[in-house]
C-alpha cells in the first residue's frame, strides 16, 4: 500500500535521485538510450533511424531527445509518421525502471 507517495517504511533523505540512463522515444518508438557519463549523456541508438546519433554526447537526456525528434523529422523517417499535417515528430524520454 503507498501513503502519501511512499511505500511503508520507505525512508527518504530529502535528496533528489538520478537515473543514469533514459529511454529515448519519438512517435511511441524506442529511438535509443542515453547513458551518462562523466561529459554528459552518450546516446545509443536502439532502430537503424538513429544509427547517425549513435554515440554523440549531449548535455541533458532533453537534448538528445529533441537531437532525436529533429532528426526524425529531419529524414522524414520516423518509426511511426506523425499525423498529416503536424510537420513534427513527437519525443519523449522515459525513466528507466530501476
Amino acid at each position: 500500500m503507498v501513503r502519501d507517495g511512499c511505500l511503508p517504511g520507505f525512508q527518504t533523505t530529502g535528496a533528489a535521485i538520478m537515473s543514469d540512463s533514459y529511454i529515448i522515444e519519438v512517435s511511441s518508438r524506442a529511438a535509443g538510450i542515453v547513458v551518462r557519463d562523466k561529459a554528459g549523456f552518450r546516446f545509443f541508438a536502439a532502430a537503424p533511424q538513429f544509427f547517425r546519433l549513435e554515440g554523440q554526447l549531449f548535455r541533458s537526456a532533453r537534448e538528445a531527445e529533441r537531437a532525436a525528434a529533429q532528426f526524425a523529422g529531419e529524414r522524414g523517417s520516423s518509426p511511426q509518421k506523425p499525423e498529416r499535417g503536424s510537420g513534427k515528430s513527437e519525443a519523449i524520454v522515459v525513466r528507466q525502471p530501476e
